[in-house]
C-alpha cells in the first residue's frame, strides 16, 4: 500500500530559490505568494485560508482589501463578532470603503443589532453618495428598507 503524506507547510525562506521573494498584485498592492503544498487527503482548508488571511492582515495590517478578506472569512465561518471587528477597523482606517457599511451591516444583523445596522448602513449611504456610487447607495438603501 501506498502511505498518504500529510500536507505540509512550507516557510517562504524554505521554498525553492526561483519562488522566493515573489509578490502577486491582487488590486490594492502587492501580496506574498502563498504556496499550499496538498495530498490526496483532506486538510483543513479553512484554517488555512483564516491563518494566511491573518498573517497578511498583520504584514499589513492598513490594506484595506486584506482586512475586508479576513472580515469576510470570519462571516463565511459563522463568526459575526470577530468579522464586525474588522470591518469596524476597516472603516476606522478607510471610511470611504463602501463595502464595509453593507456587509459590517450583515454581521450587525445577524447579531440581532437591528438599530446599529441601521445606523450603519445610513453611514454608507451618506459615503456613497459623496462619493458618487450610486449602485453601493442602492444596495445599502435596499438593506435598510428591509430592516423592521
Amino acid at each position: 500500500a501506498i502511505a498518504q503524506r500529510q500536507p505540509r507547510r512550507m516557510r517562504p525562506n524554505r521554498l525553492p530559490k526561483p519562488l522566493r521573494g515573489i509578490k502577486v498584485r491582487a488590486g490594492h498592492g502587492p501580496v506574498p505568494l502563498a504556496i499550499v503544498v496538498a495530498s490526496g487527503n483532506r486538510c483543513n482548508v479553512e484554517k488555512s485560508r483564516l491563518e494566511t488571511l491573518q498573517e497578511f492582515v498583520a504584514a499589513s495590517p492598513n490594506d484595506s482589501f486584506v482586512r475586508y478578506g479576513l472580515a469576510q472569512e470570519y462571516l463565511r465561518r459563522a463568526e459575526p463578532e470577530k468579522a464586525l471587528e474588522q470591518f469596524r477597523e476597516l472603516l476606522r482606517l478607510n471610511p470611504n470603503y463602501a463595502p464595509a457599511y453593507y456587509h459590517g451591516g450583515q454581521a450587525l444583523e445577524k447579531l440581532a443589532r437591528v438599530d446599529d445596522a441601521r445606523e450603519l448602513y445610513r453611514q454608507g449611504i451618506e459615503v456613497t453618495a459623496r462619493l458618487g456610487d450610486l449602485h453601493a447607495k442602492s444596495e445599502l438603501q435596499a438593506a435598510l428598507d428591509l430592516l423592521p
